[in-house]
Formats: C-alpha cells, sequence, structure tokens
C-alpha cells in the first residue's frame, strides 16, 4: 500500500479565519507602531542628554598613554 505525503499545507475551508488572522496581526503591528511613536520622544530626550553628557565631560578627561607602549596584532587561527 503506497501513500502519498503532499509537502504543501492544506487549503483551508473557511476563509474567514485567515482573514482574521490577518487582522488580528494587523493591529499588534499598529499597536506596536504606535507603542514605539509614544516611546520615541523620551528615547530622543536620553540620547540627546548622553550627547550633551559626553560633550561637556571631553576637555575634562585625560588621555593616558603608556612610556613605552606596543603593539599587539591579533589574528585567528586556523585549527586544521
Amino acid at each position: 500500500m503506497a501513500q502519498s505525503i503532499y509537502l504543501s499545507l492544506p487549503e483551508s475551508t473557511t476563509s474567514s479565519k485567515g482573514v482574521r488572522v490577518k487582522v488580528v496581526a494587523l493591529f499588534k503591528t499598529l499597536g506596536t507602531l504606535t507603542l514605539l511613536l509614544i516611546v520615541l520622544p523620551l528615547n530622543a530626550l536620553i540620547v540627546l542628554i548622553s550627547l550633551l553628557w559626553g560633550t561637556m565631560r571631553s576637555p575634562f578627561t585625560k588621555n593616558v598613554v603608556a612610556a613605552h607602549s606596543q603593539t599587539i596584532l591579533v589574528s585567528k587561527a586556523k585549527i586544521v
């Protein structure tokens, strides 16, 4: 007895279920975009404060350089 194996999904008998899934996905996407737009000013304010803080602190930081600095070469090794 030979049996057939179908690689594709069977067609849905009701198309309303597929439409419902698409509508739910659309509302989830719109909800996510709305929440991101609501939080955008707060995120922009945090980035602006961080940028200003870094700009104001940069003249007061000292760059420490070693007396005899050495360069280290880092390369990846091949495992054979």
